[in-house]
């Protein structure tokens, strides 16, 4: 599984109980990412006009699966790359990404301009296999 993130800082997904993937750039950099995409009933209130044919769910084994507003460590073992956009903000989150970031290397990094925000960093991360774990 593929998690993708919008997030702060400190990983927050959410501040005061809104979203953090607004952006319309961010948007249409996740279609460039994939055009098949998972996510449940909150994020596809948003994205539905770009993946209208979005896989509605509250996990995936394989995919991409965007997250908003959910817990991913009960799947966790199953994420094997992260793709976080980061607002390079501190933000008052109070709903955290719940992944162990230490088990992933990041392998890629580009800065880009966003609609809402001057500069938005995206990082991709794969999992760290068992002997690079150690």
């Amino acid at each position: 599984m593929k998690v993708i993130a919008c997030v702060d800082n400190q990983l927050g997904l959410m501040f005061h109980n809104r979203r953090q993937s607004q952006d319309r750039i961010v948007r249409e950099k996740i279609k460039e990412i994939t055009d098949e995409l998972y996510m449940n009933e909150y994020s596809y209130q948003l994205y539905k006009d770009i993946f209208p044919s979005a896989h509605i769910q509250s996990s995936c084994k394989d995919g991409y699966y965007l997250v908003e507003n959910i817990s991913v460590k009960a799947f966790e073992k199953d994420i094997d790359e992260v793709i976080l956009f980061y607002w390079n903000r501190d933000y008052p989150a109070d709903f955290y990404l719940d992944i162990d970031l230490s088990l992933y290397s990041c392998i890629d990094e580009m800065d880009f301009v966003g609609h809402s925000h001057e500069k938005i960093t995206l990082k991709r991360f794969k999992r760290l296999n068992d002997e690079e774990e150690k």
